[in-house]
């Protein structure tokens, strides 16, 4: 004989807020969501969503849902039951199994099945399911970002970012491989305001004549009148380049390359793990306790 009692928040609205509060715990959704949904079940305008609580005393040991579930494509298997949790002292004692637990999804069952058996063929499909990333614990919640936008982010930006430094490395490599270098002496700089170092205009000496050109980068100990090394193309004196900081940034673009792509990874990795828990432990709630 069970010492518990199981409470339909439909008839007890005054258990909404303490409900809600337990099932974020365990599931660790917004508590918000389950407001959202628990309210819904309160009104009553359709037969689902559905939500219980196992309450010993005042302290609730399980809970469950019932729920219009439209994040997958699997109709056949609606309505769903969701959130399904019991608290580890209180298992094996069959509360899972309890009848009040799966009355709510009577009128949608199958004919030819009662509803343990709805809730034993929802247990059997439940790997392909969270396979598909479409249950309200397992999916994109409504109003939320999907997770894997973040770790696409991630994994372009670096991918961007290598094939920048990948491009600066080859560029400046067929550059020098046909420049000569020169002494420049830096006539004027061109601000770039907020305090930014502007671009020095270098006069130098290629092949016998002089150029005065300006120069694409400019670095803050450039000063005018300072004397820089520069290098030229032969093949176009005027095409002239400093090339002292080129290693920095390409080592600059492939080592953030490198971390965004990391963290892109890293990203899929923890998320997968965290898939690979939540599977299990729903799978030990509702295979262990639908059962006994």
């Amino acid at each position: 004989m069970h010492t518990y009692d199981i409470i339909p928040l439909r008839e007890n609205p005054q258990w909404r807020i303490p409900a809600a509060r337990w099932f974020h715990e365990k599931w660790d959704i917004p508590m918000e969501e389950y407001l959202t949904s628990i309210d819904e079940c309160i009104r009553g305008a359709s037969a689902v969503p559905q939500w219980y609580v196992a309450v010993e005393g005042e302290k609730i040991i399980a809970g469950a849902g019932v729920i219009e579930n439209d994040f997958h494509d699997r109709k056949d298997l609606a309505p769903n039951v969701c959130a399904l949790y019991v608290e580890p002292e209180r298992r094996d004692r069959g509360i899972a199994g309890n009848a009040q637990f799966v009355t709510a999804c009577t009128h949608r069952c199958h004919q030819d099945e009662t509803p343990g058996d709805y809730l034993r063929r929802q247990t059997n499909d439940l790997n392909h399911i969270m396979n598909t990333k479409t249950t309200l614990h397992f999916g994109i919640r409504r109003g939320a970002v999907p997770g894997y936008l973040f770790e696409g982010l991630f994994t372009f930006v670096g991918i961007v970012l290598l094939g920048v430094g990948f491009f600066l490395s080859i560029n400046s490599h067929v550059f020098m491989a046909s420049a000569a270098p020169a002494e420049a002496v830096i006539l004027t700089m061109h601000s770039a305001g907020d305090g930014r170092p502007g671009t020095p205009l270098v006069e130098y000496v290629a092949d016998g004549r002089r150029y005065v050109e300006r120069l694409d980068t400019g670095t803050s100990e450039m000063m005018p009148g300072r004397h820089i090394t520069v290098h030229y193309n032969r093949r176009n004196p005027r095409d002239v380049r400093y090339t002292k900081d080129d290693g920095w940034l390409i080592m600059l673009s492939v080592v953030a390359g490198i971390a965004f792509t990391g963290m892109g990874a890293v990203a899929r990795f923890v998320k997968r793990q965290r898939q690979v828990r939540r599977t299990e432990a729903v799978r030990q709630a509702v295979g262990t306790n639908l059962h006994r």
